[in-house]
């Protein structure tokens, strides 16, 4: 048990987990599973949203105490963490530019060089400032970024739907340097303008390109109440779409 129970005043939520699978690297098969710690007042409202994390090198028979990410009272919410090539973890997270709109909000990244133990290092910017897109019929993850690393390249992958021109879209960043520095995004959806996409999820292939699979409803009768999956294939070298959208469903 990591943490007990959804009590007030602190009430965990998001969690997520990720192993180190690269052997011969330091901390190998160490779990880390990380989560957003809700602080609220007597009356539910919320306080501040510090991402925290435990970690298990016995394959979860115990676990770390709980440490630090971000700091007491920052604003934050969505971790994904991956470890890297190298044995150290990025995560991945949001952080909420005004509290008052908590529709725009910046993508940022954290390393830890030992795997999970300590983050004493500054938050890098994947994401200066997006403005999420959260479909009005279905209830989606517009503060959960997704993220992957190319085993073969040690690329870092980070994905998110967004507004661009008005219109909900796919977007798809890169990292050559471990998190220190990101591409422009990258709008990976090809849907018509104004077709709602949302719940992107990234992976890579042996080649160290990448894959986004995400909900769309570009197919819907009524254009609100179905959905399909679809794929974009991204190779990362030239920044662009392989092929069109695949459809999945």
């Amino acid at each position: 048990t990591l943490i007990g129970g959804l009590h007030q005043p602190n009430a965990p939520d998001k969690n997520w987990l990720a192993v180190n699978d690269f052997p011969g690297t330091p901390n190998f098969g160490r779990l880390i599973s990380t989560w957003s710690n809700f602080n609220r007042n007597a009356a539910g409202g919320t306080l501040s949203v510090p991402l925290v994390a435990s970690v298990s090198d016995d394959r979860g028979v115990s676990w770390s105490p709980v440490i630090e990410i971000t700091p007491q009272g920052s604003l934050n919410q969505g971790t994904q963490p991956v470890f890297l090539p190298d044995g150290s973890l990025a995560v991945i997270y949001i952080s909420f530019i005004d509290p008052s709109n908590t529709s725009r909000f910046g993508i940022l990244c954290k390393r830890s060089l030992d795997g999970g133990r300590t983050f004493p290092g500054t938050a890098t910017t994947v994401v200066a400032a997006v403005q999420g897109w959260d479909d009005p019929d279905m209830r989606d993850g517009v503060y959960l970024p997704s993220a992957a690393v190319a085993r073969t390249t040690g690329d870092l992958f980070v994905t998110y739907a967004g507004i661009v021109n008005g219109s909900p879209r796919v977007l798809l960043v890169r990292s050559t340097n471990r998190g220190a520095t990101w591409t422009q995004p990258m709008v990976v959806s090809d849907q018509p303008a104004g077709v709602s996409v949302m719940n992107p999820a990234v992976t890579t292939d042996s080649f160290g390109n990448a894959i986004v699979f995400f909900t769309d409803k570009r197919h819907a009768p009524d254009g609100r109440n179905y959905v399909d999956h679809y794929a974009a294939l991204v190779d990362p070298r030239r920044g662009e779409l392989q092929a069109p959208n695949v459809r999945l469903t």
